[in-house]
Formats: C-alpha cells, sequence, structure tokens
C-alpha cells in the first residue's frame, strides 16, 4: 500500500513539474498566445504572460462565458500589436486597448458601437468588424492618424462616415455584406472624396451600376464589385479610371465582357468568373497587357483568334466552360505559365501547342480526351505538368 502511495505522489510530483515547465514557457520566447485556450487549460496562467507577447487571440466560440473584461485586466499587454477578439461578450467602455496596437479584428461580439478607446490606438494601421449589430458611430475613431485598410462586414453601418473623408490615410476598404448600406449616389459622393485610396471592394452589396463620380479616386488601382447578382454593365465613367490594374468582378450578371474593360491598357488582372460569358470576342486583342485573365464558371463557346495579341499574358483560366475547340492562337502565348481549360467538352489541343515553351501547368481533368491524344500533348510539352485527372489549383 505504501508503495502504491508513493508512486500517486512521484506522478503527482511529476505533473505539477510539467505544469510548471508550461508555464515557464509561456513567460519566454511568446509572440502569440490565444489566451482563452491558455484559460482553459490552467487559470492562473494568464497572470504569468510576459510583457512581450505581441499578438493576441481571444476566441470564445459560445465555449465559455468568460468575462474578458476582467480577463484582460491580467493581461500586460503594452507591446502588443495584434489584437483579435471575437464572439465574446465584452463592455465597449473598457480601456484595455494597448497604444501600440496596429491591428485590431472585432468579429461576433455583440457590439452596438465601436469601443471608446478606440481612439487611443494612434498606430492602429487595420481594422476589421464583422458580424455586429454596431451601427458606425465615429466619433470616438475619427482621431486614427494611421489607419490604412478597414474591413466592414455584415454589421448595421447605413452610411458612409465622414471620418472615413477626414482620415485621409485610407488605403483599402472592403465593404461586403452590410444590407442597410445603400450603393446609390449618396455613397459614391462619399466614396469620391477619399482621395488616398488605391483599393475598393464592394461585395454583395446589390451593385446596379458605377456612378461617375468613382472616376475622382485617381490612385484607384484595385476595383472588386462581386456577387452583386444584378449588375451587368459598366458606364462611360470607367475609362476615367486610367490607374486600375486589377478588376474582379465575380458573380454578377454579365453576358460579356465590359467592352469598358478593352479601353483600359493599364489592366493586368482581370477575373469574370461566375457570370454569364458566351463568346471571347476579338475585342480581346486591345487588353494587351493583362497578365491574369480568369473567366471560370461561365458559358463560354467560342475564343476569337484575337487572343494571341496578349503576349504578356501568364495565366490563363477557363475552367467550366463549354468550349468544344481552342483556336489555334492560343499557341502564340509564349509567355503563358499556367492555362487551366478543365471541365469544358474539349477532345483535341492544337498541334502548335509545343510552342508553349513557358508553360508550367495544364489543366485538362473533365474533358474528352483520348489516350493517343494525351500522350501527344504530354509529349509536345515535356517540360510542362500536364493534369488530366483532377488536381486542380485555385488560380487567384
Amino acid at each position: 500500500m505504501k508503495k502504491i502511495i508513493i508512486y500517486f505522489l512521484l506522478i503527482l510530483i511529476f505533473l505539477n513539474q510539467n505544469l510548471n515547465a508550461q508555464n515557464k514557457s509561456i513567460n519566454s520566447n511568446i509572440d502569440c498566445i490565444n489566451i482563452t485556450e491558455l484559460y482553459y487549460k490552467d487559470t492562473n496562467a494568464v497572470s504569468s504572460i510576459k510583457n512581450d507577447i505581441k499578438q493576441l487571440f481571444l476566441n470564445c466560440y459560445n465555449k465559455c462565458n468568460i468575462n474578458i473584461t476582467s480577463l484582460l485586466q491580467d493581461v500586460k499587454y503594452s507591446n502588443i500589436e495584434l489584437l483579435e477578439i471575437e464572439n465574446c461578450n465584452f463592455n465597449p467602455n473598457i480601456t484595455f486597448f494597448p497604444e501600440k496596437i496596429k491591428e485590431l479584428s472585432l468579429i461576433g461580439n455583440n457590439l452596438k458601437s465601436l469601443p471608446y478607446n478606440i481612439s487611443k490606438c494612434k498606430l492602429l494601421d487595420k481594422l476589421t468588424i464583422a458580424d455586429q449589430d454596431i451601427k458606425f458611430d465615429c466619433e470616438n475613431i475619427k482621431l486614427l492618424p494611421s489607419l490604412s485598410e478597414i474591413h466592414i462586414y455584415n454589421t448595421k453601418i447605413y452610411q458612409i462616415p465622414n471620418a472615413f473623408i477626414n482620415w485621409g490615410t485610407l488605403k483599402s476598404i472592403i465593404l461586403e455584406n452590410n444590407k442597410y448600406l445603400k450603393v446609390d449616389s449618396k455613397f459614391y459622393n462619399a466614396l469620391s472624396n477619399i482621395q488616398s485610396l488605391k483599393e475598393l471592394y464592394i461585395i454583395n452589396m446589390n451593385v446596379l451600376r458605377i456612378d461617375s463620380l468613382i472616376s475622382n479616386l485617381k490612385n484607384l488601382k484595385v476595383l472588386n464589385l462581386s456577387k452583386n447578382k444584378k449588375f451587368d454593365n459598366i458606364q462611360y465613367s470607367f475609362f476615367k479610371l486610367t490607374n486600375i490594374e486589377e478588376v474582379i468582378f465575380n458573380e454578377n450578371d454579365f453576358k460579356t465582357i465590359p467592352y469598358e474593360f478593352f479601353k483600359n491598357q493599364k489592366f493586368k488582372k482581370v477575373d469574370l468568373s461566375d457570370n454569364k460569358i458566351e463568346d471571347i470576342t476579338s475585342n480581346i486583342r486591345f487588353m494587351k497587357n493583362v497578365e491574369v485573365l480568369i473567366l471560370n464558371n461561365n458559358k463560354i463557346k467560342n475564343i476569337s483568334n484575337d487572343l494571341e495579341n496578349l503576349q504578356n499574358l501568364k495565366v490563363f483560366s477557363l475552367y467550366r466552360n463549354k468550349i468544344t475547340l481552342l483556336p489555334e492562337a492560343i499557341c502564340n502565348l509564349i509567355s503563358l505559365e499556367i492555362l487551366d481549360l478543365s471541365f469544358n467538352n474539349l477532345s483535341v489541343l492544337p498541334k502548335e501547342i509545343s510552342k508553349l515553351i513557358n508553360l508550367k501547368e495544364l489543366h485538362l481533368e473533365s474533358n474528352n480526351f483520348t489516350k493517343d491524344e494525351k500522350e501527344r500533348i504530354i509529349k509536345n510539352l515535356p517540360n510542362c505538368n500536364v493534369f488530366f485527372e483532377f488536381e486542380r489549383k485555385i488560380h487567384k
């Protein structure tokens, strides 16, 4: 019996030493920590965290009823640069925001307003607000001199806050699934005054048109208007966005590649996936500088020979269309590195396919190639990875 007791005591000593070792590891060389997971493991370990951690994640996921306000009082957070609070209930008047924070994410916390002391975060560069009942009163964040990126997803915001304009530092705005925010003239008027803007994402927001006021955004380089189901045409004002290099108009209602696209010689990436496009017309010849062209999941049957003018094209993705025959001109795209033709109705490739000497990946899954044709393709492209079985990578 004594042996059993001694053995049991030795186990307890071992476990205690192991726990102390874990707590010591918390105190050394930690740069990132999920405090909620730590809380589950050892409620006393929180107070042992040193003040040199840089990233702090609070993710409750409704698994417990932790009082975040009280919990954070035990954390030495003076050097934290990234803070994420997700699915936690906390008081927006708390004062824990560290002054050195550069990135803040508030996701699913049932907030009605932004934390009052967010205005103390003078180095804040990126702000994400998602899944909130928040209506976005910006009075307490209008003095954020370093903010350059803001992502607002699924909130009750109903207008572009004046603070966006007053900051003068915003380079990227992502607005997604904010059903109370109307994309109308008033909306575009507010946006047009954000002269520093380089990236604009308006996703799943019932966009119907691009207002002429958007042409005031002279520095805009990326425009994403995806998931706007009734968006199917572009006005003349789009011509004036002369510095745009990347357009992403996925999951809209375009039946042709917009003519306005062909007038912009600076486009480097065009993504029109998940629309209703049926043909690649001769106008494609004007897009001479495009490097990435993605037309996945459309209804494309015909491709113009004028495609050969795209001598800078490196990625060409036509996944899941209705193509039965490729033009010979595609073999003249000598810069092409990735070509995705999977899920079409092809049974043969052009004879001159060997001219694509820089091709690294060719995706031909789910087509109608015979064994002989497969062997011919592989033989003519000895330095290319050719996929006939489904191993497709998503091209972005």
